[in-house]
């Protein structure tokens, strides 16, 4: 009987939560999201992964970034092929401008829907940036470490992208002309490049 009330109680905060939400006033959906939290402590309600999803995007929009990704990355825990989620948590790193951990968030929901339309334009947007701060020198954790070559024999899927032909011509330009117009215009004219290159960096192909 305790734990219905306290369910009861948590859905009732729930929904409260969500009034606010769709209301705009974030602050305010964040402390009712807090209470029914505190309610349901253990997630056990159905669909208890978008109490963490909408408070993530409450915190958001308050910039909030640290504990946005937190309820973001528990919403994904919680219900991991929920393409939703991974797209979130992606978001969140976008707003705080780390593309490392948003490609990491992208690469999931890839996985999960490689049509996304919305996921392959954030990959699109990522990996420009990536490869911006690669060529201002700016050393990342897919750009060190374990050397490319070791990480493509791992990998049969990456091998099966190098064996691509307009993957291949795409990279043979970007080194020819040791620029990125011919991958941003591959991608631009076809949103499924988005992915494959996003495979391919955090691979350190590129």
């Amino acid at each position: 009987q305790g734990l219905a009330k306290q369910q009861d109680l948590a859905k009732e905060d729930t929904a409260n939560g969500d009034r606010m939400f769709q209301d705009g006033q974030h602050a305010a959906a964040v402390k009712f999201y807090d209470k029914a939290e505190r309610a349901d402590p253990e997630g056990t309600l159905e669909n208890s992964h978008l109490l963490y999803s909408n408070r993530a995007a409450c915190l958001l929009e308050l910039g909030r970034h640290s504990q946005a990704a937190a309820d973001a990355r528990k919403c994904c825990g919680m219900k991991p092929k929920w393409v939703q989620g991974h797209l979130l948590l992606a978001r969140v790193h976008e707003e705080s401008k780390d593309h490392v951990e948003m490609l990491r968030a992208l690469l999931p929901a890839y996985d999960l829907d490689a049509s996304n339309d919305v996921c392959l334009q954030m990959m699109r947007d990522c990996l420009v940036q990536l490869l911006i701060q690669q060529k201002e020198g700016k050393s990342n954790a897919f750009t060190t470490g374990q050397g490319a070559a070791a990480r493509v024999q791992q990998d049969p899927e990456v091998r099966g992208l190098l064996r691509d032909e307009k993957v291949q011509r795409v990279l043979d330009a970007m080194n020819r002309k040791r620029d990125l117009t011919p991958l941003v215009e591959a991608m631009e004219a076809d949103l499924a490049f988005c992915g494959k290159f996003g495979k391919l960096y955090a691979a350190g192909v590129m």
